[in-house]
């Protein structure tokens, strides 16, 4: 990732289904699987179109801008 690409221009591989099955661990990783919103891997608008979804189970897995990902974890320790 390039150091000057606007943190608008990036996005997270988020599951509704992960998130809440694992203990926070709703976003993607390409290193490990599902991990918590601050180990996701984050990608460039460019690199989206190339990248495969990773298999969710409830098959829900959808691309996120990474600012706006925050809010689902938030709202799970309110």
């Amino acid at each position: 990732m390039n150091a000057h690409t606007s943190s608008l221009m990036q996005f997270v591989l988020y599951s509704t289904d992960e998130l809440a099955a694992g203990d926070g661990t709703g976003f993607w990783s390409n290193d490990v699987g599902w991990v918590e919103y601050r180990f996701a891997t984050r990608f460039t608008l460019n690199s989206v179109p190339s990248c495969t979804l990773p298999v969710a189970d409830a098959r829900d897995a959808k691309w996120m801008v990474w600012q706006d990902a925050r809010a689902p974890v938030d709202s799970l320790f309110k």
